[in-house]
């Protein structure tokens, strides 16, 4: 869903991405246009070269292409960070959308309530790597990397982050086992909390042992 103040009155905004993940189609929706028992149509598609990366409430979209991450908005670039984006992070996105096309070719034939592909294909799309807050933080190849608005990195540092998002100013991340916050001036972790220390166990579960800590790490 979109701020309709800040996202020249649209409501929500659809991603789909094509059979191959290298190209990204934005559809815009308006709520004037949008009638009880009437067909749901986009008022406005753009389409973009590249792998879908995010999207946030004021209607932006981010996209990388080659080693570069693209913000745009209704067609147009706004913003271009150049070389922020690893060169294998490519290859994994593939990786990860031949994942997602033997998943859907596996509920095709097996059932499990999926809709057949529509014409253009519908693909599900990968977890967005670009989380957007205060400042652009983005998940690249094993690193977390902040981006400001004017197209600057700020600081990159090697994190293993499950998940990464803004609470109110903070930046926090999840890893196996503990979640932490990362330091917006430098990306040093601080806050750092652990899932035992939540005493749901009295010692660390296997996933947690199987990478190093949070916690313990320096």
């Amino acid at each position: 869903m979109l701020d309709p103040a800040k996202a020249d009155n649209a409501v929500a905004l659809a991603i789909r991405t094509d059979t191959d993940g290298k190209r990204v189609r934005a559809e815009r929706f308006y709520l004037d246009e949008l009638i009880v028992g009437g067909a749901i149509a986009a008022h406005e598609i753009n389409s973009y070269d590249g792998r879908f990366y995010g999207a946030d409430r004021t209607g932006r979209v981010y996209v990388a292409k080659g080693t570069d991450l693209r913000i745009v908005k209704r067609g147009e670039i706004l913003i271009t960070f150049r070389n922020v984006v690893s060169a294998n992070a490519e290859l994994e996105h593939t990786i990860q959308q031949g994942d997602l096309g033997m998943q859907q070719q596996q509920r095709e034939l097996f059932g499990g309530g999926f809709d057949r592909i529509s014409d253009p294909p519908v693909v599900p799309t990968l977890s967005p790597r670009v989380v957007v807050g205060p400042s652009i933080a983005l998940i690249d190849s094993g690193n977390v990397a902040l981006l400001d608005f004017d197209g600057n990195e700020k600081w990159r540092v090697p994190a293993a982050v499950r998940d990464l998002r803004w609470v109110g100013s903070d930046l926090v991340g999840t890893f196996a086992g503990g979640t932490a916050v990362f330091d917006p001036k430098t990306g040093a972790l601080t806050k750092r909390t652990c899932g035992w220390d939540f005493r749901l166990s009295e010692t660390a579960p296997q996933e947690a042992l199987e990478e190093e800590s949070i916690c313990e790490a320096r």
